[in-house]
């Protein structure tokens, strides 16, 4: 966006003024002003000069009108009358006159006393990017001028060119009255200046907003030489969700400005850029060039490049990277279809593993259409059916004995068939789906371990593992929630380990800690899963009651081959240990990666290795034949 008409001049930090202003506002001023106050002591000093040719000094020289220069303050108009300054011929004070000048002084107070105030209330209030620099240039003029004119006043009583000092205050004043009665306008002029500033400027990080984006977008578009492209920069900032749900929204509101403010230098330098935010963590820039492809990418990666450091973030250094979409005119002028491409293809980018940039391609579309579709479908696809849950055996490391159950939410969609758990459950967040579908999942998990407990003796025991996204411990009645649920299904909270992702308890929150300890007096157990790919992991260990570590699986899939990466394993399994907690492995996939757990000491295991999940149907079936494997 250019730069507002009338931005002030005078307020540009680090500019310097021009010798025009310092003589005009300065120097002619204070000059002024000596000279007049050098007059004025001269005169008063020197004694009363006849202000006429028929009045002498002899006709005001007798004993009874005699007066001293302490006594000018007491006896002013008899001074007035000896001086002949503002006498009738007849040496008499000439009232009437005195009072024109009195009335015409009152009105250049009261006009540069509204001129003052109007600079102390409402300029001075304006931030300085809405203030008028041209407009003050002139009122600072105004306000040295009445300074001289009134040090004129001063000579006025004491030299016989009265009268041209009274002209001059004349002319002052009207043009004084006429600054004056403008006021209103020049406030109007602010108001309008700053509601514009607020209509096309995001409160939060001081960048152009989305109104501003387009806007912007569209006089480049409207601009543009034939020779000329403009490209379009979508970013997105990765793990937003995660920090903010973590560390605060004070922290992800830092996380917008830090972000927004190592967005400020325009790529390449180019002063015509556009750079906003088009909402929540989403930025947008808009960029003339040649148009080329290899041109675009290059700036992209320009720009992640100034993501390489972490941010500080509530006294923690995060690292945060956007994921960036890029999308090229083309001949394209609608402003709106282009930032919708530049969204598409920033979508592709965080789908290829975030902190990418993607080059928006037709093919993008459909992508999305299939993403809008899933939206709307998955608020039903619960009720229709259409998810199920499949079961994974969480089995003894060191004898094989079935210790648990995961339950996995599957999605099968009529249309596109099997759809991945990453996208519906990501999906799910992002839409706030995750509450009712949560609740679903654990609702159907307790009726599930009800129903195989009274089906098999051998079964009563199962305990089962179900995963709770954070959102739902946002939720203030969680606690009551979950454990109604599970009652309501049948089933004994104590049959249920709630896992939890080790990011959830970065923020050690006294609100979380009275969630955990109080789904602990339910009876619920709580595990920490994806454990060692958090921020600060140890730390949660000591301050919530855990009942098991769930290690991620990107620690297990190289330890037997990696001698760093099994002592990283073995520090995790150790500290566990020391602290009272069970140790799952996710993952296992070999049999040299079980071997290298049971020498380490780790209690549980979990992977394809002993079983792929299975449907609720399955289980039992399952269970009897790892049973008879163990036996043979």
């Amino acid at each position: 966006m250019s730069t507002l008409d009338g931005a002030s001049r005078t307020d540009s930090p680090g500019r310097p003024v021009r010798w025009g202003q310092l003589l005009t506002l300065w120097i002619l001023p204070f000059g002024a002003i000596g000279v007049v106050l050098a007059l004025a002591i001269a005169a008063f000093v020197l004694g009363p000069t006849s202000a006429t040719g028929g009045m002498t000094h002899a006709a005001h020289s007798d004993g009874a009108h005699t007066l001293s220069h302490p006594d000018f303050f007491t006896n002013f108009g008899s001074y007035m009358a000896r001086t002949g300054c503002l006498a009738t011929a007849e040496g008499k004070p000439d009232w009437p006159w005195i009072i024109g000048l009195l009335v015409l002084n009152t009105g250049v107070v009261l006009a540069y006393l509204r001129i003052y105030f109007f600079w102390l209330r409402s300029y001075l209030a304006e931030d300085r990017e809405d203030r008028h620099g041209k407009l003050m240039d002139l009122a600072q003029v105004f306000l040295w001028c009445a300074i001289c004119g009134y040090a004129a006043g001063i000579v006025m009583f004491f030299w016989p060119a009265y009268r041209l000092t009274a002209i001059c205050l004349f002319v002052l004043n009207i043009w004084s009255w006429r600054f004056a009665c403008n006021l209103g306008s020049f406030r109007a002029a602010f108001s309008a200046k700053r509601y514009h500033r607020l209509a096309f400027t995001d409160a939060l990080t001081g960048l152009d907003n989305r109104v501003a984006i387009e806007e912007g977008l569209s006089e480049h578009l409207a601009s543009l030489a034939d020779d000329e492209a403009v490209a379009v920069f979508f970013l997105d900032i990765d793990r937003f969700k995660l920090i903010n749900d973590t560390l605060g929204h004070e922290a992800g509101d830092d996380l917008l400005r830090q972000f927004a403010e190592r967005l400020r230098g325009t790529p390449r330098g180019e002063a015509d850029a556009v750079v906003g935010r088009n909402g929540g963590d989403e930025f947008v820039i808009v960029r003339r060039g040649s148009g080329t492809e290899e041109e675009a990418i290059a700036v992209a990666h320009e720009l992640l490049a100034r993501f390489e450091q972490p941010f500080t973030l509530a006294g923690r250094s995060i690292r945060s990277t956007p994921s960036i979409g890029v999308t090229i005119s083309k001949g394209e002028r609608d402003a709106t279809a282009l930032i919708r491409d530049a969204d598409i293809a920033m979508y592709a980018a965080k789908t290829a593993g975030k902190g990418r940039v993607r080059l928006f391609d037709a093919g993008m579309h459909a992508a999305l259409q299939r993403r809008l579709t899933l939206e709307q479908d998955l608020a039903h696809a619960a009720d229709r059916g259409e998810i199920h849950l499949l079961y994974q055996p969480i089995v003894d490391a060191e004898s094989g004995r079935l210790e648990a159950l995961e339950a996995l939410a599957r999605w099968t969609h009529p249309e596109f068939g099997p759809v991945s758990p990453e996208v519906f459950v990501a999906i799910a967040e992002e839409t706030d789906l995750i509450q009712s579908l949560g609740l679903w999942v654990l609702r159907e998990a307790a009726r599930q371990v009800a129903e195989w407990g009274g089906r098999s003796p051998g079964m009563r025991d199962l305990h089962c593992h179900v995963n709770v996204s954070p959102k739902q411990l946002h939720d203030r009645q969680a606690v009551r929630r979950f454990a109604e649920v599970v009652r309501e299904a049948g089933t004994d909270p104590s049959r249920i380990t709630l896992e939890i992702t080790e990011s959830m308890f970065i923020s050690r929150s006294e609100r979380l800690s009275g969630i955990v300890e109080g789904l602990r007096e339910q009876g619920f157990s709580i595990a920490i899963d994806d454990f060692g790919t958090g921020y600060s992991s140890i730390g949660a260990l000591h301050a919530y009651p855990i009942d098991t570590l769930k290690i991620d699986r990107t620690f297990i899939r190289d330890a037997a081959s990696r001698s760093d990466h099994a002592a990283v394993l073995h520090a995790m399994v150790t500290l566990a240990d020391n602290l009272g907690m069970g140790v799952v492995a996710e993952g296992i996939e070999r049999s040299d990666q079980l071997a290298l757990l049971q020498a380490l000491g780790c209690s549980m295991a979990q992977g394809y290795l002993f079983s792929e999940p299975l449907a609720a149907d399955e289980v039992p079936i399952w269970i009897e034949s790892w049973r008879a494997r163990r036996a043979a």
